[in-house]
């Protein structure tokens, strides 16, 4: 029984770092982090619209990296 809670909490623990939720948990931070020093407050509308605005910003700048790695081919 042990030994199949330590299995199971290991493959767990596997497939969530391999699923990219680091990363994902990462650039959450950062964002945060990066709207506390613009000077909003977390829990404002503002706030909120800051984390918005730099996930769409981050979806574009990936887009145009795949865009041109697209067109290098």
């Amino acid at each position: 029984m042990k030994a199949t809670y330590i299995v199971m909490t290991a493959v767990l623990a596997a497939v969530t770092l391999l699923s990219g939720c680091g990363v994902h948990n990462v650039q959450l931070q950062q964002d945060r982090e990066r709207c506390s020093q613009y000077g909003f407050q977390s829990g404002t509308n503002s706030f909120a619209k800051c984390m918005q605005d730099t996930a769409i910003e981050r979806d574009r700048i990936s887009m145009v990296g795949s865009l041109f790695s697209k067109i290098k081919q």
